[in-house]
């Protein structure tokens, strides 16, 4: 039995679904800024899964200039959770430039990784000679470097995330019901926060 076309509607199907997630959370009537962060990370987790489906089924080669481009989504992940929990904790109020800050990681690895598969077509090149290879981030020395770089920017937001949701079970404000809801969006989350930063 051939599992490649389950497997690809499988990534497919939760591209669809972290999108609506992040369709959900700014369709509230009073939104908060946590529900901004909540839809940036759950829109650039659907992006990484979106790429994949793209790479698994070959589409990239019309769109060499994407080739690595979900290293740069990892970024954007760490500060939306960071954040999100934050928000929740109520410990620390950021304002929005030293939030931005915490975002151009994003921004400049999205532009470097464009112009660089734009100017060298090494990249893409490696897996057209090649179509059965997986992805792989030692294609290249700079696209190694910022995997390295995005998986270890995760790790450290995640540390500083399981700090502000200790925070929050600490909290008697919360009630038993609700800490049991908050505690399963923790474990999917962070189940895909390790699936997505694992290159």
């Amino acid at each position: 039995m051939n599992l490649t076309p389950i497997y690809q509607n499988f990534i497919f199907t939760t591209f669809v679904l972290f999108v609506f997630f992040s369709i959900v959370q700014l369709n509230y009537r009073n939104k908060l800024q946590l529900n901004y962060f909540m839809a940036g990370a759950f829109l650039s987790g659907g992006l990484i899964f979106l790429y994949l489906w793209m790479f698994l089924l070959g589409l990239l080669k019309y769109a060499p200039f994407l080739m690595h481009i979900h290293l740069t989504f990892i970024l954007f992940i760490g500060p939306c959770f960071y954040f999100y929990f934050s928000a929740i904790s109520g410990v620390k109020k950021y304002k929005t430039a030293t939030i931005l800050l915490h975002f151009i990681p994003f921004i400049a690895s999205l532009i470097f990784i464009t112009i660089l598969n734009i100017n060298d077509d090494s990249i893409v090149s490696v897996y057209n000679s090649n179509p059965a290879i997986l992805l792989n981030c030692t294609v290249n020395n700079t696209i190694y470097t910022i995997n390295m770089i995005s998986n270890i920017s995760v790790s450290i937001y995640m540390l500083f995330t399981l700090y502000q949701v200790s925070i929050i079970f600490k909290s008697s404000k919360l009630k038993r019901e609700m800490k049991m809801v908050l505690l399963f969006l923790i474990l999917f989350l962070f189940s895909a926060f390790l699936m997505l930063s694992g290159d």
